[in-house]
């Protein structure tokens, strides 16, 4: 790669020197390779994103070697995660959910539909007495586990 522009004429150089070095192609495959985004590796090797863009766009070898690279990054992250969850078992769930989120996502709970206003009672106009025996009712009305209530049959309080 040229490290400036020439002239035909003059083959002198002009413009300012290219920032397409193999070192800094470099800096920006091994970021990507430790699991960085695109934007933080070109950054971090003090290269415009734009820039990037078009370094990537003209050179097939680079582009093909970034794809390579952010595959060997997102690998290595994945190892990192399976690695901890021997001890950590949020790390499998962490992974399994962004993996397969079709299967494993948390899912929101369906929205619960809004009752009738609960029946409010002054439970002290009750004597000792009455609310004594409504707990025996209640008690007596108890289903046990398992057990299903009976058939509702319509009946006149009145």
């Amino acid at each position: 790669m040229p490290n400036s522009k020439m002239t035909v004429e003059e083959g002198k150089q002009t413009g300012r020197p290219t920032k397409r070095t193999p070192d800094r192609a470099e800096k920006i495959l091994a970021a990507l390779r430790q699991g960085t985004t695109i934007a933080t590796a070109v950054r971090a090797a003090g290269l415009g994103l734009s820039a990037f863009k078009t370094w990537r766009a003209s050179d097939a070898t680079f582009a093909a070697a970034i794809k390579k690279a952010i595959a060997e990054g997102e690998a290595a992250l994945i190892g990192i995660v399976q690695r901890a969850t021997p001890k950590h078992w949020q790390a499998a769930a962490w992974l399994l959910e962004r993996r397969w989120p079709q299967r494993w996502a948390r899912r929101e709970p369906p929205p619960v539909e809004p009752r009738e206003e609960a029946a409010k009672y002054d439970l002290s106009r009750l004597t000792k007495e009455e609310l004594e025996t409504i707990v025996e009712l209640l008690k007596k009305a108890r289903l046990k586990p398992g057990e299903k209530p009976a058939e509702e049959k319509p009946f006149d309080l009145q």
